[in-house]
């Protein structure tokens, strides 16, 4: 399916940017453009186009266009309908955005799974990129699914879009990824000696596409529901200098800036699920990079409760829900039985595609989190 006169490209320009009308914008609305100097009125008069485009980018043309990413390969296992079936009935004709990194886009892909199980089909292909500076969306429709890491420090890019379209006999909807490792406000510096040159507190601690809490706040506006994970700042550990209290400034910058954008009551925290790695303090904490593919999984981790990712899934859950922010709950969950259930090479992290009960649990903890 095509999108009509390029409304969808001008959607995410007009989702993104917050300063003004661009020029395609202007040309789409003229009442915007002219709009009066008063800074309220031209916010409101910018809002209200804004809504408007949204408005028209309908279930119907909201397939991101070929090449077809591969699929997913989803076994038998994935034959408990019921979870699938309370999510798809919860996001039936809505507008869907799942924020975060490589665990939410396991669950964006899983959704494959879930769609197949119920006997419906699925679509799944490349957006856009969200950008730091001008053009700020550049369109990335057609491109390769596939999403490789950056290897410098600041990439220059926000998020990466992409899409997937799911109907079966009885649903249809589109879910959008933004896909990023880390957020901030405006800072662009590495945690350390260059984010203090900078004078900026809210920095980026590892490699990786960053979001601004502003920026993701206003994309997520655009939907009916947006799940966010807060990427890799729940595997920093809070024994770090400085760490829990940079996580605390991060997870309140969003919130208020959700606040801001009119998305906190669409917003829920997702919870990162478990780590189960063998380690000396029985926590089941990631052993770093020097093991990457070498680590090995144990369900003998009698201090899990200590794990990091625990502790700050904790505390994040705790500021989300002061702020009005839904939760979904993942960790306790796979708490103990999720042990089993990661996939191969050593990852102790994320949970095979194939373990059909690990993404019937998720999908019921997002289901509950807006029922």
């Amino acid at each position: 399916m095509a999108f009509k006169d390029g409304i969808f490209f001008m959607c995410f320009v007009l989702a993104f940017k917050d300063v003004q009308l661009t020029a395609a914008i202007a040309v789409r609305d003229t009442t915007a453009a002219s709009a009066p100097a008063d800074p309220h009125i031209a916010r409101t008069a910018r809002t209200n186009a804004v809504d408007s485009l949204l408005d028209e980018l309908r279930i119907a043309d909201q397939s991101a266009g070929e090449p077809a990413c591969a699929k997913v390969e989803c076994p038998h296992k994935f034959h408990n309908t019921a979870a699938w079936t309370q999510l798809f009935g919860a996001w039936n004709g809505k507008r869907i955005l799942l924020a975060g990194d490589s665990v939410i886009r396991q669950f964006f892909e899983v959704l494959e799974c879930g769609s197949r199980a119920l006997g419906g089909s699925f679509e799944r292909s490349r957006v856009a990129n969200v950008l730091w500076d001008s053009p700020f969306v550049m369109n990335t429709t057609g491109e390769p699914c596939v999403i490789d890491r950056p290897t410098t420090d600041f990439s220059g890019i926000q998020g990466r879009v992409s899409r997937v379209v799911v109907k079966t006999r009885e649903h249809e909807f589109a879910v959008d990824l933004f896909f990023h490792y880390f957020m901030t406000d405006s800072c662009r510096a590495h945690c350390g000696g260059e984010a203090e040159s900078e004078g900026c507190s809210l920095c980026a601690d590892n490699i990786g596409d960053i979001a601004t809490a502003d920026g993701l706040a206003k994309w997520a506006s655009g939907y009916d529901h947006a799940y966010v994970n807060m990427g890799h700042e729940v595997y920093i550990p809070s024994r770090d200098p400085g760490a829990k209290e940079r996580l605390i400034q991060k997870t309140q910058a969003l919130a208020d800036a959700a606040n801001r954008r009119g998305a906190s009551a669409k917003m829920v925290f997702v919870e990162h699920p478990p780590q189960h790695f063998k380690d000396a303090e029985r926590t089941g904490n990631y052993p770093g990079k020097l093991l990457m593919g070498r680590g090995v999984c144990t369900c003998d981790i009698a201090n899990i409760d200590q794990q990091d990712v625990a502790i700050n899934n904790r505390e994040i859950s705790s500021k989300m829900l002061q702020n009005g922010i839904k939760v979904a709950r993942i960790w306790e969950i796979l708490r103990t039985t999720g042990c089993k259930m990661h996939g191969n090479h050593g990852d102790c992290t994320h949970f095979a595609h194939w373990q059909g009960k690990v993404w019937e649990h998720v999908a019921a903890s997002f289901a509950q989190a807006i029922l």
